[in-house]
């Protein structure tokens, strides 16, 4: 097969994988085949980064937060709009509906993705935090073992947040909002500052200055605007979205060597510790792992926070060997 045939069949995959997980229809048992397609191969990445940029479009085309800043073609807005895709495949059946969608992302993806508009990958290894500016003078900070995509054009300015965290100072532009998508998480603005942290169990943004408009799974009746000083947690099983308000001391509190938590769960400490540990950090107990700290860490001293941690609650830290340790109650 030649590399543009790989490079085909990795689209068409990536298309139908985007259109499941974006509709629903994924178990844990789909979830598990689709991260091993996922990680079997270069293309592969890079077809679902397209396709889950361009699902990000077909469901913002005309349902935005400011769409009345944006001017979208009626014949291709009423093409691709979600809810013409859902209606038909009721019609179908819920099969059709994956196919339908997959389809449509297939059919448009030249005239939506075009080489001109082709993302710029920033990108951090553990225990690496780097300082970036866009095209449009937005300044980005990217947090240890961080992967984002920023696309930007006259017309939108769109980053895609793989994994880890990252803080943005947004350059302000009132005719084209900066967007952040983490999952099925989309952040809409204008020119703000806030703090967006992908974890396994969900996406947490925070606002430090400005004003944001957050919405999950699409829902863009459903949007949530928030002020600085606040944040919101999205579970990315559930859906479920909880609003609090924020210590400025905790957005984004790496930028200065410091991890700071506040009634968080071990799980989420372990994760975060584990982007600026040089091995691997496990939690064998479930027990363990829901237990629950306020605490302030640095860094750059990672056997401070496994001692802390043990002192600080009823776990035990053993090294199993070079560079991999396990935490259990005692």
């Amino acid at each position: 097969m030649t590399k543009s045939a790989e490079q085909e069949a990795a689209l068409t995959t990536a298309c139908r994988w985007q259109a499941r997980i974006g509709g629903g229809d994924i178990s844990p048992e789909d979830r598990a085949d689709f991260e091993q397609w996922l990680k079997a191969s270069e293309h592969n990445r890079q077809a679902f980064e397209r396709a889950e940029l361009l699902w990000f479009k077909l469901e913002g085309l005309r349902s935005s937060a400011w769409a009345t800043n944006r001017k979208t073609p009626p014949d291709l807005a009423e093409a691709v709009e979600p809810s013409t895709i859902w209606m038909l495949g009721w019609r179908l059946g819920h099969r059709a509906t994956i196919s339908i969608a997959a389809a449509i992302m297939l059919a448009v993806a030249i005239i939506l993705i075009s080489p001109s508009q082709k993302p710029t990958l920033y990108r951090t290894q553990v225990a690496q935090t780097e300082d970036v500016t866009l095209a449009d003078g937005t300044q980005v900070s990217l947090g240890a073992e961080t992967r984002l995509t920023a696309s930007l054009s006259s017309s939108e300015r769109l980053v895609v947040l793989q994994h880890g965290e990252a803080f943005f100072d947004v350059a302000r532009d009132p005719t084209t909002p900066f967007l952040v998508t983490v999952g099925q998480v989309t952040i809409e603005v204008v020119g703000t500052a806030f703090a967006v942290r992908r974890s396994n169990r969900s996406v947490r943004v925070g606002i430090a200055e400005g004003e944001v408009a957050v919405s999950a799974d699409g829902q863009t009746d459903k949007i949530m605007h928030l002020s600085a000083g606040e944040q919101v947690e999205t579970n990315l099983k559930s859906g479920h979205s909880e609003v609090s308000a924020l210590d400025a001391r905790q957005i984004a509190a790496w930028r200065w060597g410091e991890l700071v938590y506040r009634n968080a769960p071990l799980a989420e400490i372990i994760a975060d510790v584990n982007r600026y540990f040089d091995g691997q950090l496990t939690i064998s107990d479930p027990a363990a792992a829901d237990l629950t700290l306020n605490a302030v860490f640095n860094t750059d001293d990672i056997t401070g926070v496994l001692h802390t941690l043990e002192e600080a609650l009823p776990i035990r830290v053993r090294q199993l060997r070079a560079n991999r340790i396990d935490i259990r109650m005692r």
